[in-house]
């Protein structure tokens, strides 16, 4: 993807200054102040759906599985309609503030685009995709180690990575 639609890779293209000038220039501090307070707001309130309906999840929250989620198009971990549909979910929960925890995989190529040529044959186009640019991060368990793991005779080499949602992860 162009970073016209990545808004982390273009900041990160931008210096620091760079930023400050336009933001002065456009008058966006009190903009972007407001909003940062709404969102923590957003973030902070404990009088939610959830928490006078459903607190007994709070501290065994609901696993969400799929093999894709929807939540922006900066994060490419999904390809259709079951990606938006979980995607949904996801948001849905964080609003209501259902403790919810989406569980997926991740590819690191992501999906392909598609598009038929002349002869009416799929043809795919491969994005190259930074994961240093991504809205995520590594997920580090509580003895700070990572997620190799022995399994049998075999070894298992993963890595978790968390994308924040709202409330939900």
């Amino acid at each position: 993807m162009a970073a016209e639609s990545e808004s982390i890779a273009l900041l990160n293209e931008m210096p620091v200054g760079e930023v400050e000038r336009r933001a002065t220039e456009l008058g966006l501090h009190s903009r972007i102040n407001y909003v940062y307070r709404r969102q923590q707001e957003y973030l902070r309130a404990d009088r939610t759906w959830g928490s006078m309906n459903a607190g007994i999840l709070r501290p065994h929250p609901v696993a969400y599985f799929s093999a894709e989620f929807g939540l922006h198009e900066s994060l490419p971990i999904y390809s259709g309609g079951l990606g938006v549909l979980a995607g949904d979910h996801i948001k849905s929960a964080s609003d209501l503030g259902i403790p919810l925890v989406g569980v997926g995989l991740f590819y690191g190529e992501g999906y392909f685009l598609q598009r038929l040529d002349q002869d009416g044959w799929q043809q795919e186009e491969y994005l190259q995709t930074d994961v240093t640019q991504l809205p995520m991060e590594l997920a580090i368990g509580r003895t700070g180690a990572g997620g190799d793991r022995n399994r049998d005779t075999r070894r298992l080499h993963s890595r978790q990575g968390l994308a924040r949602q709202g409330r939900a992860l």
